[in-house]
This record gives C-alpha cells, structure tokens and sequence, in this order.
C-alpha cells in the first residue's frame, strides 16, 4: 500500500472518528473467547487477520449494547422525571 493511501485511510478514520488501537491481549484466550460467542470459527485461530476482524465485531456488539442500555436508562430517568412533576 502506498504512503498517499495510508494518508488517505488515515484522514478518512479522524474524519469519522474513528482510530486503529494497538492492544496487548492473549491471543488463545481471545480466540477462544470469539469462538465461543460465533465471532470466529474454530479452524480460523490461527490466522490474525480474521482474529482482528473477529475483534472488530465483538466490539461493534458492545458498542451496541452499550448505545442501548444508555438508550434505556436516559428513558428511564426521563419517565421518573415526568412522574414526579
């Protein structure tokens, strides 16, 4: 990959706010972790690449799920607000 499209990707991740993090973790401990939630297959344990995109979407889930419970307890707390008035 040339230096003019890491630039490229570079500018496209801050734009969206996005960044690639460098993280330390056991890699059996992970993979199987991923396995067991169907984010990897067991015959992909070997191989990084899929491991890093296996991570992505684990984090993409919580993400989520954290954009929901927020969701939930801002509506909640607006609810008692509103009953108390």
């Amino acid at each position: 990959m040339s230096a003019t499209v890491r630039q490229l990707r570079y500018r496209h991740r801050v734009r969206d706010g996005r960044a690639v993090l460098a993280i330390e973790v056991d890699v059996v401990e992970v993979a199987e972790m991923l396995v067991a939630s169907g984010k990897l297959r067991a015959e992909e344990t070997d191989d990084r690449e899929a491991i890093a995109r296996a991570i992505e979407a684990q984090v993409r889930t919580l993400v989520e799920l954290h954009r929901l419970t927020s969701s939930r307890e801002d509506d909640n707390r607006e609810g008692s607000a509103a009953f108390r008035m």
